[in-house]
């Protein structure tokens, strides 16, 4: 009779499933938080834009 739990090997397939797994979701948060970062950069730079063709109308009435 087989003994209950889980042999060695299927312990081993387990924990290297586990471990893609986490480095996939740390692979996905790194990737947002440096989307992130971009596009609050981008935002800053088109926030800078307006500012400047604001001042260069106020400039030219």
């Amino acid at each position: 009779m087989r003994e209950r739990g889980f042999s060695l090997v299927e312990f081993m397939i387990a924990m290297t499933i586990g471990l893609f797994l986490i480095a996939g979701l740390v692979y996905l948060l790194a990737e947002t938080s440096r989307s992130r970062a971009e596009i609050e950069r981008s935002s800053r730079q088109i926030e800078n834009g307006r500012y400047a063709l604001d001042r260069i109308a106020e400039d030219l009435r």
